[in-house]
C-alpha cells in the first residue's frame, strides 16, 4: 500500500509514477526492475519514491492494483445489463482490446503474475482480478437462462470460465511474443496487423459462443408465435 504522502501529491504526478513503474516492471519483471529507472522516467528522485512507498514490493503491488482498477473501469463503462448477452460480450472484447492497445504495459503485468517465482504476488492480486469478472459473467449468464435466451442445461461456471479464457488469450496475445506467434499461426494473422486481425475475428468468436449457449428451443417458440 502507498503511504499517505503519495495520496496527497497531484494526480498528474501520481500518474507519471504509475506509468513509469508499470513500464519498468512490465519490461524487466519484478526482480530486475530498477527503482532508479522508475524515478528517472517519472521525473522524481529515488528518495521520493521511498517517501511514497515503503518498499519496491509495495510499489509493485500498488501499480498492479492501479492497472486492475483501470482495466475494470474500462470494461464497466460499457456494461449494459439491458443489452443482449452476446452483443455485450462482443462489446467487452472490443473494449478490452482497445485498452491493451493504449496500455500494453498493464496487460504485460497480468502476464508476468503467472510466471514462476511470482506466486506470492498471485496470492495477493489474482483474486482481485478474476472475482469481479467471474461474478459478472456468472450473473449475466444466469439472467439469460432466467429470461429464456440461454440454454437452461448450461454449466454456468464453465461457460463463464471459457468466455473469459478466450478474452484473456486475445489480450495477452497482443503483448506476449510467444502468444502472438501462436495466435498468428492458428488464425493466419500477420504479426504487423495482429490487433486489426483479432478485431476482425471477434464476430466469429461471438458466433461460436452464441451457437453453444443460445436457447434454440426458445427461439423456435418465438418464431412459431410470430408466424402464428
Amino acid at each position: 500500500m502507498p503511504k499517505p504522502t503519495f495520496l496527497i501529491i497531484s494526480e498528474e504526478k501520481r500518474n507519471r509514477i504509475y506509468d513509469a513503474a508499470a513500464l519498468e516492471f512490465a519490461r524487466e519483471g519484478y526482480e530486475k526492475a530498477n527503482i532508479k529507472n522508475i524515478a528517472d522516467r517519472a521525473g522524481v528522485s529515488k528518495g521520493s519514491l521511498y517517501d511514497y512507498f515503503d518498499s519496491k514490493e509495495d510499489l509493485y503491488l500498488d501499480v498492479c492494483t492501479h492497472g486492475i482498477t483501470m482495466s475494470r473501469n474500462n470494461i464497466d463503462s460499457i456494461i449494459d445489463d439491458d443489452k443482449d448477452f452476446f452483443a455485450q460480450v462482443k462489446d467487452i472484447f472490443h473494449q478490452g482490446l482497445g485498452f491493451v492497445g493504449r496500455y500494453p504495459q498493464y496487460a504485460q503485468l497480468y502476464v508476468n503474475i503467472s510466471s514462476s517465482g511470482m506466486e506470492r504476488f498471485a496470492e495477493k492480486l489474482t483474486l482481485a482480478v478474476e472475482k469481479h469478472t467471474a461474478d459478472y459473467y456468472k450473473t449475466a449468464i444466469k439472467r439469460g437462462i432466467d429470461d429464456g435466451f440461454i440454454r437452461p442445461d448450461l454449466d454456468v461456471d464453465m461457460a463463464a470460465f471459457l468466455i473469459n479464457s478466450m478474452y484473456v488469450m486475445m489480450i495477452i496475445s497482443i503483448v506476449s511474443r510467444h502468444y502472438r506467434i501462436r495466435l498468428g499461426e492458428y488464425l493466419n494473422l500477420t504479426d504487423d496487423r495482429l490487433e486489426q486481425g483479432i478485431r476482425a475475428k471477434i464476430d466469429q468468436v461471438i458466433s461460436i459462443v452464441r451457437f453453444s449457449m443460445e436457447n434454440s428451443r426458445k427461439n423456435l417458440i418465438d418464431e412459431t408465435r410470430t408466424a402464428g
